[in-house]
């Protein structure tokens, strides 16, 4: 599908929803999410560095209708203080209950700030688990992505492959090089996958 015929259609239900609305943000953050934020959970997004929730009366990319962090909170909230074992069931795996949290930002042994981690699940188990949320970005503009930051590779470190990931590192070392993603955003997940790591090894 086109990204404008989504939008369009993203904008049809706003009206929908909220009678006369116009515009691509929803009249509030409230109003975009399907159930209310807590203030535990409004501080983990709070401690992300998405800009999700606004800054200084400014409104967040949450408040967006094609925001993927309101699409992770609507789609995960609900679990909140339930029993998760049909959500693990689906997911093919095992996880335990009051595991789930937003925007976890996991050491990736770099001095530079952490990539956030749209929703993660066991984070105090050995293989926590990560899911990162997309909506409309897939169906943008076809761009190539970049390659990774050379911090990533300094002084020839082999952080994937000290992880026991080779591959991850052969495929971090190749984007924007020898292998090119346009649609997938590849590097962004290594660095996912280079957190959980890091955080549990």
């Amino acid at each position: 599908m086109p990204l404008n015929d989504l939008i369009a259609r993203q904008e049809e239900w706003a009206r929908n929803r909220w009678h006369g609305h116009v515009g691509r943000r929803a009249p509030s953050l409230r109003a975009n999410l399907i159930v209310p934020m807590s203030r535990e959970v409004r501080l983990q997004f709070a401690k992300g560095s998405g800009g999700e929730l606004g800054h200084n009366g400014k409104p967040g990319k949450m408040y967006s209708v094609r925001s993927s962090s309101a699409l992770s909170y609507n789609v995960f909230a609900p679990w909140i203080g339930r029993d998760l074992e049909p959500l693990g069931r689906a997911l093919g795996v095992r996880l335990r209950d009051g595991t789930l949290c937003f925007e976890r930002q996991f050491r990736h042994g770099l001095k530079s700030t952490p990539p956030n981690i749209d929703v993660a699940l066991d984070v105090d188990q050995s293989r926590p688990l990560g899911i990162e949320s997309k909506f409309t970005e897939p169906y943008g503009p076809k761009k190539d992505h970049p390659s990774l930051d050379d911090k990533y590779f300094t002084g020839g470190a082999t952080r994937w492959t000290d992880l026991g990931l080779p591959r991850c590192q052969e495929l971090a070392s190749s984007i924007g090089r020898r292998v090119q993603f346009k649609r997938l955003g590849a590097g962004q997940l290594l660095k996912h996958i280079l957190g959980l790591a890091w955080e549990t090894k």
